[in-house]
């Protein structure tokens, strides 16, 4: 198995193994550490004589050694509709652009990003409140599966797989000023970003020059002014371009987290 070096976490930066490492420890699996698949780590996978690899949510590129590595190649598990959101956040690009179905799809790899022959996609329906984090839970979930029954397939040659088709679109990673809810925008589209980045890289609003993080949020049928906040029913509402967005929990810059009740109260 393969698997991010030991990172810091904490305040403290203490080394801690990925989670990955964790479980094949306490299941006895041989365990490679490495951030990148160097000449060096090659050779250990080609020492194991693998019939197969699984790549899923390494954050890597494989080289050509690597590919060839394993007698029949690599399979990654990637969580869009490729050739659409090719990248390494399609989940959060699928929450922002506002679909109803999220996707696995389980696809040989080759040497450019997300472009290699598809054995199989599987499609979840999506309530329109998921965020990234509850999204990504589900799909691990329903993407082991998925993998499991492709690499059966495999096994017994039954497996076919089929070139990628129409124009590629991308996913790339999000940076935290992605955030940022607009009031100009529509309720529906700021919902969305909502959804998309929570928890990382996290929602927020800029209130009299404050950042404030969403960790919460709903999306309210009455509408305030663009930029407005009000307590209505005793619900904090945030005003856009049409309906508003409720805010449940919140944490100002430099504070705890905390209810948004008690927030808006403390903001007046």
């Amino acid at each position: 198995m393969i698997t991010r070096d030991d990172a810091p976490v904490g305040r403290k930066a203490i080394l801690t193994p990925s989670p990955v490492a964790v479980f094949a420890q306490s299941a006895g699996i041989e365990t490679i550490k490495a951030n990148r698949i160097t000449d060096d780590v090659c050779e250990r996978i080609e020492a194991t004589h693998a019939d197969l690899g699984i790549v899923v949510a390494y954050g890597g590129f494989l080289s050509d050694r690597a590919l060839q590595a394993t007698t029949f190649g690599w399979l990654n598990l990637h969580f869009s509709d490729l050739p659409q959101l090719r990248g390494a956040a399609p989940v959060q690009h699928t929450l922002l652009q506002g679909n109803d179905k999220a996707a696995t799809c389980v696809f040989q790899l080759v040497a450019a990003m997300d472009a290699g022959p598809i054995a199989s996609t599987e499609f979840t329906d999506l309530n329109g409140t998921e965020t990234t984090g509850e999204l990504l839970a589900t799909l691990a979930l329903t993407g082991a599966h998925h993998v499991v029954d492709v690499v059966e397939n495999v096994s017994q040659g039954t497996m076919s797989f089929t070139e990628q088709v129409g124009e590629p679109t991308f996913a790339p990673k999000l940076d935290a000023h992605h955030g940022q809810l607009i009031a100009e925008d529509s309720g529906q589209v700021n919902f969305n970003r909502y959804r998309g980045v929570t928890p990382e890289p996290g929602a927020w609003i800029l209130d009299n020059g404050v950042r404030v993080k969403i960790h919460v949020a709903k999306l309210s049928i009455h509408a305030l002014e663009p930029g407005e906040i009000c307590i209505v029913d005793d619900s904090v509402l945030w005003g856009t371009a049409s309906t508003a967005i409720e805010l449940v929990e919140v944490q100002p810059s430099g504070k705890q987290r905390m209810n948004a009740r008690d927030w808006a109260r403390g903001r007046r």
